[in-house]
Order: C-alpha cells, then structure tokens, then sequence
C-alpha cells in the first residue's frame, strides 16, 4: 500500500494557543523528532495538557496532540503539544505560541504510520501536486501542522492504515 490523500479541502483555522514545548534543528535526531514524540509518550508529558479546559465540538482544539512547524525568525521551530483555546494559560514547565486564524490547506494523509509512509516525500509531493491543482499558495513563514486526530490516527483499519490529517496556513 502507497500513500494516498483520501480528502483535501481548504478549511478556517481559528486563533488558537498552541501549548507545548518547542525544537529546533539542534533537537532532530536521525533528521526528525520521533525520539521527542517518543519521550512525550513514556514521560506521560500529556497529562498536564488534558487537564486543562478546552471548548465541546472545536474541530482544532479537539484534546489530540499535535506537531507543528514554523521559520520565526529564519530558524526552523517543531512544536508538540495540543491546541487551546486563545487565552488558556499554559502549565508550568510548558510553552505556548499564539497562531492566527488562517485559511489553511487540510489533507487526510492515509498510509502505513508504522512503515512512516505517511510523513515521507510520497506523501509531500502528494500534498505539492493537490495544492497547485486546487491553486492554493502557502503562506510564507506560516504554519504546517500534523494534527494526530482520535480516532482516525490513533484506530488503524484492518491493513495497518490511518490518517493523518495536516494542515498548511494558506496565503490570503
């Protein structure tokens, strides 16, 4: 099984409050953050996260953790954490970033997460070719953003697949 993009639309993004903790190019390991990922899973580094309030029904602010991307700066930022409301204080030993409200690009990215298909060059060019068909242009230095959605990530189909969803902040 290749990678697919099972749908593609553009959607609002909402002004939220990314909180989390940042990277930068220092932390990859082996050309990503998978063993960040990884220590955010066994040091249950979450649970902080879950216990702040968030709105019923935001498609965004939904309680799934997510991993987003930026250049601020000219350096290349990685997020992990989870979407909140805009005023929602961060806990201690998190950070936070505020992110506009945005026409953004989202993609359902189904694949092998196991294989990591749906993060590799198949599934970019995929995301490049569905953008200049749909005309859409990303926004320079905006956001792109791996959202881990429950159950369509976390609930593989009887192949092994799930769904990524990912987003693109689009110029205006």
């Amino acid at each position: 099984m290749s990678v697919k993009i099972v749908k593609a639309e553009k959607v609002a993004f909402p002004a939220c409050r990314l909180i989390g903790r940042r990277y930068t190019d220092a932390d990859r390991k082996d050309g990503g953050y998978y063993h960040k990922w990884w220590g955010w899973f066994t040091r249950n580094l979450f649970a902080p996260l879950d216990r702040l309030p968030r709105p019923e029904g935001d498609a965004f602010c939904d309680g799934s953790p997510v991993g987003a991307m930026r250049i601020e700066n000219g350096m290349f930022e990685y997020w992990i954490g989870k979407f909140f409301p805009a005023d929602t204080p961060s806990p201690e030993g998190y950070a936070y970033v505020d992110l506009p409200e945005s026409r953004c690009a989202l993609f359902w990215i189904y694949g092998n997460g196991e294989r990591r298909e749906i993060y590799g060059m198949e599934a970019a060019r995929l995301r490049q070719d569905e953008m200049e068909r749909q005309g859409w242009t990303p926004r320079e230095n905006g956001w792109w953003i791996e959202h881990y959605n429950c159950p369509r990530f976390t609930t593989p189909d009887d192949d092994g697949n799930v769904i990524l969803d990912y987003g693109i902040f689009l110029k205006e």
